[in-house]
């Protein structure tokens, strides 16, 4: 794989280790893959008022996204997690989304927002993946 995943002495530890402090990649084919909701195929949402469902729909339209692409989740270099609740994404979300990345955690930004594109969703996700 052609990103170096870093985490240096001098700067605090991800909380629990789940995403990397940097990601340097080598030159290569480049995905920025839109923000992904709790929508399925059908346009349906999933999970209405249920964070971890919508956190696996997300992710799972995320596998098909990179999946269309010849992807994988260790492609991804760069997580942007927006959610209307931080409290419950802690509780609740945080889990399925990480458990998505496993061994090779990109760089993360979670961030709380007043409200997504659809007042039900709870969460959106965006990454950037590279690959050599």
């Amino acid at each position: 794989m052609p990103h170096q995943r870093l985490n240096p002495d001098n700067l605090y530890r991800a909380a629990g280790d789940v995403y990397s402090q940097i990601v340097v990649s080598a030159p290569g084919t480049q995905w920025h893959i839109a923000g992904m909701v709790p929508l399925d195929r059908e346009r349906n949402l999933v999970g209405e008022n249920d964070m971890a469902r919508q956190v696996e729909q997300v992710m799972h339209n995320l596998q098909l996204a990179l999946d269309a692409v010849g992807a994988s989740a260790a492609h991804i270099v760069r997580l942007h997690v927006y959610t209307t609740d931080m409290d419950r994404f802690m509780a609740e979300g945080r889990e399925p989304l990480y458990r998505f990345f496993s061994a090779a955690p990109p760089a993360s930004t979670l961030l709380g927002v007043a409200r997504l594109a659809d007042a039900r969703y709870l969460v959106e996700v965006e990454v950037s993946a590279v690959a050599g």
